[in-house]
């Protein structure tokens, strides 16, 4: 005889107080139904995380789909003691030192216990999100990639053809990428989850070659939302102000400048309204604001098959874009423009900081440019009036693992804001700066860590005559004949 039959739940409730219930499984014999009895637990936790904030520990764990609640313990005297029977949330803090473990339970059972903790340091943060490519072939399998610091779990959906579902359920922060392919124009919304509740989401849009993008108007609201009316799909990280107008880019290969206008009504109200000035096609992905000098905005821009490009733009007379040669790299991290001049200017109005102790080095060291990180570690100095002219390159050091955000210099006007605005920054890098010695060095975030990078102390190679009298009568540029590549190095560490 075979029998057949879908797993379900026959309730029996245990006369015993705070028992669980017992779970039966129907199995069909013919017409007659004999019901089983069966263990039904819920599913392990997959990590525990702990850090400890002055006098309390917080704890946070993955969650369970299904589980009713979760039972946390702490060691103490040579045994477990319970913390809390009946945590709702997969959040919890006490004044305990721990060691803890927690496990997941519903009305049939619990899980076995999770008690290897992993302690964490950081801050919840978010430093990237997006995909290889924005635009891909129907059915082409790509990647999502996401940095992160401080996370206790993360996951994925992923919105598309008016429906929402997961790509990645919750899982350990130690994930870092997702294999995905699109048919229809595709939302995902990247989740990470820290301490007391705390969650901070990131989003990014692909869409298939052949389909026109449509792109949801936001709903009406009585709080200001400055582009969303637009029907654009902004990319948040490029929105930068430059001399009153805004400029950002869009998940469909476009660069914009727009103009604000404030109207105030008879009621005393300001009402915003937004109006175009240019858009421009970038032939790729722009994933940083851009930079700006001499009127013109400086940005690089990641296109299909791992290439990249740098590229400049008349912010007042936008015609074709002028861009470098192609790069075997996307370049996600925004360009950094060096201009010795500015250095010696900002060291001689702010010749207290420590940040400027290095600039006289850096005048003998570093080549005017425009400063390209690739992300694969490759660092192209480029001409600024012909990008297509490379003067050096470098390579940044094997503890750069994926270079997403754009290096502080040290001697910039930039990295004198970013301390003022962390004393944490600030402290990590006064003390190595001054235990470091001189020269230039850039400061990069790597995870939980700062690291000080150093360029080599080699003179650059001069620009040939012919570069040279090409460059000056306005002739296309000869191809470049830059030194070698020379590896960077990491001369100091702090942990944040």
């Amino acid at each position: 005889m075979k029998f057949k039959g879908l797993l379900c739940c026959l309730v029996l409730f245990s006369p015993l107080l705070n028992a669980f219930e017992q779970a039966y499984a129907p199995i069909k014999a013919g017409k007659a139904t004999i019901l089983i009895p069966i263990e039904l637990i819920p599913e392990n936790i997959v990590r525990l995380s702990t850090k400890r904030t002055g006098d309390v520990s917080q704890l946070a764990w993955t969650p369970v789909s299904g589980a009713d609640y979760y039972v946390v313990e702490h060691y103490q005297g040579g045994q477990w003691k319970t913390v809390n029977d009946k945590v709702l949330t997969s959040f919890t803090s006490t004044a305990q030192m721990g060691p803890f473990r927690v496990k997941s339970c519903h009305r049939y059972g619990c899980s076995p216990w999770q008690q290897n903790a992993v302690t964490v340091d950081a801050d919840l943060e978010v430093q990237a999100f997006y995909a290889t490519s924005s635009q891909v072939e129907a059915g082409e399998v790509f990647q999502l990639h996401w940095s992160q610091s401080g996370a206790t779990a993360i996951s994925v959906t992923k919105s598309a053809n008016q429906n929402t579902g997961p790509a990645l359920t919750m899982k350990s922060p130690s994930f870092r990428s997702l294999s995905q392919s699109i048919n229809y124009v595709t939302k995902y919304t990247l989740t990470a989850y820290g301490f007391g509740g705390q969650r901070i989401q990131r989003e990014v849009v692909v869409s298939p070659l052949a389909e026109v993008r449509a792109i949801e108007q936001a709903l009406p609201s009585n709080y200001p939302q400055p582009l969303r009316e637009l029907g654009l799909d902004v990319i948040e990280r490029t929105i930068v102000e430059h001399n009153g107008s805004l400029y950002f880019a869009t998940h469909d290969d476009k660069l914009f400048r727009y103009k604000s206008q404030v109207t105030h009504s008879a009621q005393g109200e300001k009402d915003i309204t937004w109006q175009k000035e240019w858009a421009l096609s970038t032939t790729g992905v722009v994933a940083n604001a851009p930079v700006f000098n001499d009127g013109f905005a400086y940005f690089t821009v990641s296109m299909m098959g791992e290439k990249g490009k740098a590229c400049k733009v008349d912010v007042n007379q936008p015609g074709t874009l002028d861009c470098s040669n192609q790069f075997d790299s996307n370049a996600i991290a925004a360009p950094m423009l060096v201009d010795k001049a500015q250095l010696n200017a900002a060291a001689s109005s702010q010749s207290e900081s420590s940040f400027f102790n290095s600039v006289s080095e850096a005048n003998e060291i570093l080549v005017n440019g425009l400063y390209v990180f690739q992300r694969n570690g490759t660092i192209k100095v480029l001409d600024t009036n012909n990008l297509r002219t490379e003067l050096k390159t470098y390579i940044m050091p094997a503890q750069v693992k994926n270079v997403l955000t754009k290096p502080l210099l040290i001697g910039s006007v930039e990295l004198v804001r970013a301390a003022e605005q962390s004393t944490q920054l600030a402290k990590h890098v006064t003390k190595a700066v001054n235990t470091a010695g001189s020269g230039p060095q850039l400061i990069y975030r790597e995870g939980n860590k700062l690291l000080g990078i150093a360029f080599p102390k080699s003179a650059p190679q001069s620009e040939s005559v012919t570069q040279r009298m090409s460059r000056m009568l306005g002739l296309e540029a000869v191809p470049s004949t830059s030194q070698d590549s020379q590896t960077m190095q990491v001369v100091w560490e702090a942990e944040l």
